[in-house]
Formats: structure tokens, sequence, C-alpha cells
């Protein structure tokens, strides 16, 4: 990847920012007006609101990380800390200045990651140089609903992954590799899901020893981060965040609702299945699903992370900032059309990457996941600017459009993965007969 050469715009951005909307391809007040009006809903979101249940767990962590260290919160927590160490200890040092500020936790924790997101405005900018669509995307993500929500209100760590991931592709695009891998390692000691966009950044970079470089960087800077508690406890560490697998989340109806899956269509087709979930008690359950239905939902995520695998390795030639963005954004998608274990944060590992992979998935990809996301939370916490109580378990009864929005959200990431994925093991076929 080369910094000289910077991607032509394309001929959708050159169409559609003509004419009466030519001031959009130019940074102009329109522009700062998007970036203080996102400054002041994150602002708003971190002060006047409480987040989600996530805000209080982290508050009982950080609690414990301050007063007994890292290693022995792994061992004695009782919330499950499966975090790596840095976001642990980023968290504890929110604690501590909540502590001597007076200034609520819930605040202290969000205002990081809510800046951090709101730098993704200039990281966008920076990947987009030489496109013409560039100040419009990153003028849009400044004021992006699901970004708002998820970088600013929900309270944790996953929206930072978007940021980095970000940095890294600008980084990657540039060539360099080192501070490429720098980056991902940080993010590897932050959150591990940065682990879904690694085989991107391996494949586009050209040449094996510059890849191996970036992955010696990345694992160099991971090690260096976990270092001090894997000395302590590296069995603690180990089991908590290593063998963390995720949850399945479920509302307290009867029958329960799943907030995410593939599991939602199979029960619309065969009923519930005693097989798949620790409800089995509940009456009326039966093993009535096919073999294949139950081993899609038991070993998704293992499946996803082979196709991340082979869809990075078939786009290896797509090397510039696009090709490399779009990459990312249908590798995330190709994770959750077949995740099974999902909470709400984790689409904000990839949303920032929402407006490449062509502009219905983007507007897709907006509409459906992030109004979802938004929808959800405003029906948990009864009101429409999120202050409210986050109640998701005093609201287990969804009104229609939530399913809805569910299932449109998680159709928009398997059609465009499935589309993607074919598109380049065609691609690949087209390279080899023409070679």
């Amino acid at each position: 990847m080369s910094a000289r050469k910077s991607p032509q715009p394309s001929v959708e951005a050159e169409s559609a920012l003509q004419g009466r909307f030519a001031f959009l391809a130019e940074r102009g007040a329109w522009f700062w007006g998007l970036v203080a009006l996102g400054l002041v809903a994150r602002l708003y979101l971190v002060f006047a609101t409480e987040g989600t249940t996530d805000v209080f767990i982290w508050a009982d962590h950080a609690k414990g990380i301050a007063e007994r260290g890292l290693a022995a919160q792994y061992r004695e927590s009782q919330m499950l800390l499966n975090h790596p160490p840095l976001a642990a200890w980023l968290m504890a040092a929110m604690w501590e200045l909540s502590q001597a500020t007076g200034l609520a936790f819930k605040a202290c924790m969000r205002l990081p990651i809510a800046l951090a997101d709101l730098a993704n405005v200039a990281l966008l900018a920076a990947l987009l140089v030489g496109r013409r669509e560039r100040w419009l995307v990153a003028g849009l993500y400044a004021v992006m609903p699901v970004a708002l929500v998820l970088g600013a209100y929900h309270g944790n760590t996953d929206a930072l992954l978007g940021t980095l991931l970000l940095a890294a592709a600008v980084f990657a695009s540039r060539g360099r590799v080192v501070a490429c891998g720098a980056v991902l390692g940080i993010g590897l000691a932050i959150k591990l899901p940065i682990v879904l966009g690694a085989p991107a950044f391996f494949f586009a970079v050209p040449g094996w020893r510059k890849r191996f470089e970036l992955a010696g960087v990345t694992l160099a800077v991971a090690l260096a981060c976990y270092a001090p508690v894997l000395v302590q406890d590296f069995g603690a560490v180990k089991e908590k965040v290593f063998g963390y697998r995720g949850l399945v989340i479920f509302t307290l109806s009867n029958p329960p609702t799943f907030i995410w899956g593939l599991k939602n269509l199979f029960i619309e087709l065969w009923g519930y299945d005693k097989r798949i979930e620790v409800w089995s008690e509940v009456p009326g359950l039966v093993e009535c699903w096919p073999g294949w239905a139950v081993a899609l939902v038991a070993h998704g995520s293992t499946l996803a992370l082979g196709l991340i695998v082979a869809f990075a390795f078939l786009r290896r030639r797509e090397r510039d900032a696009l090709g490399l963005a779009t990459t990312l954004a249908l590798s995330y998608a190709l994770f959750y059309a077949l995740v099974d274990a999902w909470a709400f944060q984790y689409l904000a590992w990839a949303m920032p990457f929402w407006f490449f992979g062509g502009r219905v998935f983007a507007w897709a990809a907006h509409v459906f996941a992030g109004g979802y996301l938004y929808l959800l939370y405003a029906f948990v916490c009864a009101d429409p600017l999120l202050r409210g109580h986050w109640g998701f378990n005093e609201h287990p009864n969804w009104p229609g459009y939530l399913p809805f929005f569910r299932e449109a959200a998680l159709y928009t990431f398997v059609v465009f993965a499935s589309l993607a994925l074919a598109r380049a093991v065609r691609a690949e076929f087209a390279q080899r007969r023409s070679a």
C-alpha cells in the first residue's frame, strides 16, 4: 500500500455531489455544524442519562480493580470481568477520577469513549483523502444515531474498537505497517473482537515479510499490555478473558424473545428446541430442529471466523483505503450474520465502516441495524431521549416493530455478506483465468 496513490472519486459520488449538492464536497459551515451538533448530543448523553446495566457493572469492576488490583478482580469478581487489561485499567482510572472530583462515574467512564467516537469524524476524513464524498461521510458520522447511542449512551468500551480499526486503516492505507500493528495490538488489549478485522489488514499488506512484521508488532504490543497481569495470574486471564464466549440474551417473556441470531428464524419455522438454550425446562419445548440448524446455532461463530479469513484472502488485492474499509465492513457483517451469542453493543465494532460496501448496504445498515438499536433503547428507557431508567427486564413484551427491525438488520448482514463473499470468489476465479 502506498501513500502516494489517493483513491479516485467514485462515479456515484461524482454524480451525487453536483449541482445544488456540490457544496457537500467541501468542508464548510454545514460540516462544522454537524460536528458541533454531534458533540452536544454526545455530551448530553454522557451527562444527562444513566446508560445501560454495563455502566453499573463497570462501576463494580473499576472499584474492585482500584481497591485490590486487576488480577484479584479477575479471580474474585461476582460480575464476570471478561475485559482485557488495558480496558480494565482505563475504567479503574475513571473510577479514581470520579472519586477525586465528585463527578459521577457514569459520566467519567463514558466521556473518553464518546470523545474517541467523535474522533472518528477526523479519521474518516483522513481515510477518504482524495474522494469527493470525504466531508459528507465524515460529517454524517458525527450525528449518526447508532454512533450516538453506542458511543455515548451505552457505557462500554466496544465503541473504541471502531476508532482503533479506523486509525489502523488510515495507517495501513499509507503503508505505515508498524503504526498499524501498534494500534491493533492496543485494540487486543481493550477488546478481543478487533481480531475479526486482523485478516483484512494481514492480507492487504503486500508481501509476506511485511505481513509478518504487522503480526509481530501487533502481538508484541498486545503482550506488553497483558504482561503485568499475566505474570500475576495467567490462569485467571486465560479463563476470564480468552475463555469468554459471550452470552445469549433474551427477554423474560414466555416464550422468550432473543435479541439477535438466526435462531429467531428457526423458531418461526420449527418452534423452540430444548437442545439450544438453557431455559429448556419451559413447558412445550421439544427436539424439533433439524441437525444442521442446531449445528449452525452452536458453531456459527466458528464458521464466521473461517469465512472472514477466506474473505480477506480473496480480497487481498483491494489494498487502497476504500478497498480495505469495504473488506472490514463486510468481514464484520459476516460475523453479525452468523453469531449466536450477541450483545447490543457489538454493532459498535464496525459502525464507522457502514458507509462502505456500497450505497445500498450503507443505507440498509444505518436504517435497519441503527434503527433497531435506537428503537430498542428508546423502548427500554421509555423515553425517546433515553433519559429513563434502563429497564430491559422490566419490558419483556416487545411491540411488533422491534422484531421487524431486528430481522431486517440481521438479514441486511446475511444478504450483503453472502453477496460479497460470492463476488470475491467469482473475482478470484476470473483473476486466475486471466493470469
